[in-house]
């Protein structure tokens, strides 16, 4: 099972948080919510194993709210080293694939078979022995 948008996604969120609460002690944080899109999804990049192109079957990037501005933004530095609104998100996948569907889960959702509303955390699957803490990091059993 290849992890890297799942476990890109977590981490982020939670070093988001991390550096945010570090920065601003007196202020409380919600993680980032994860967006998931489904479909052919297909993305050019020179990052990719064949130096050309990367294909999913569905994707997931952290996703925020800020309360000045109106749109979802994700934050996804695989796709953009800005945060890109929802739909301009979701026009990159449907500008060179086919995007049939989307949706915004709670924080601890990791993967389709998830919860989107009420996931197990994270420490839950810790002490259930699904996952290990390594380094700061998750190590899926």
């Amino acid at each position: 099972m290849v992890l890297g948008c799942q476990l890109r996604a977590h981490l982020f969120g939670k070093y988001l948080i991390e550096y945010l609460t570090e920065k601003y002690p007196e202020k409380n944080f919600d993680p980032p919510k994860n967006h998931f899109i489904f479909g052919h999804l297909f993305f050019e990049t020179e990052n990719a194993r064949n130096g050309i192109d990367v294909e999913w079957q569905f994707h997931v990037a952290p996703a925020v709210k800020i309360r000045s501005l109106k749109p979802l933004l994700i934050l996804d530095p695989s796709i953009s080293p800005v945060p890109l609104t929802k739909a301009k998100f979701h026009q990159m996948f449907k500008d060179t694939g086919r995007l049939t569907g989307f949706v915004t889960c709670e924080a601890d959702t990791f993967g389709m078979e998830d919860s989107c509303i009420r996931p197990e955390s994270m420490s839950e699957l810790y002490k259930q022995g699904k996952v290990a803490l390594y380094n700061r990091d998750l190590l899926f059993l």
